[in-house]
């Protein structure tokens, strides 16, 4: 648990933002991983995989991540980089090999378009496609700097449209009973955080 605290203050003092974002992910991701009836024992693997899944961005130039329009191919490629890099990171911690494979994966698509390295379907572990789903409905449900806050309706028709593209099929569809039938509790951490 000092390990993980000591990486989120990492994270932390980058980007403060990122911080929040972080444990918006790992909220869903455990509310995601308890609908897919996710074990017990794995939950504290994906509890620290989606806390710490962004934690390779600290190896991308600030400029790069607060950058308000688009990005060109290069910014976009370094960008792309950060699930190798945190994947990287955790390695060096024997404890966190498990996670550091969640963490790698976590941008991979089921049809197989994603990064880094452009594996599908079930070839993605089960809790990286998890925090795949969450990452997601955090970024469309939360103001960035180019793009507003998305309405819970919205994420739930992106949800329902990339299910099988970007997204497992399985989860989105139980995601989205979820957001359908307590839409309080998924808006809770950004109540939270107001």
């Amino acid at each position: 648990l000092d390990s993980v605290q000591a990486l989120v203050n990492i994270v932390e003092a980058k980007d403060s933002y990122t911080r929040r974002h972080s444990d918006h992910v790992t909220y869903y991701s455990l509310c995601i991983s308890r609908l897919m009836d996710i074990p017990a024992e794995m939950l504290p693997a994906i509890r620290t995989a989606a806390l710490l899944h962004d934690i390779g961005k600290i190896g991308v130039p600030d400029r790069i991540l607060t950058k308000p329009g688009s990005l060109s191919d290069d910014e976009f490629h370094l960008i792309r980089q950060h699930p190798l890099l945190g994947a990287e990171i955790l390695r060096n911690i024997s404890a966190f090999e498990t996670e550091a494979s969640y963490v790698q994966s976590h941008h991979e698509k089921w049809n197989g378009r994603g990064y880094p390295h452009g594996i599908g379907g079930k070839q993605i572990p089960l809790p990286a496609r998890i925090i795949n789903v969450a990452d997601s409905m955090d970024a469309m449900l939360m103001e960035r700097s180019y793009k507003p806050a998305y309405p819970l309706e919205k994420v739930i028709d992106e949800l329902s449209r990339g299910a099988g593209e970007q997204f497992d099929p399985c989860i989105a569809e139980a995601t989205i009973a979820w957001c359908n039938a307590n839409s309080d509790e998924v808006m809770r951490p950004l109540r939270d955080a107001a």
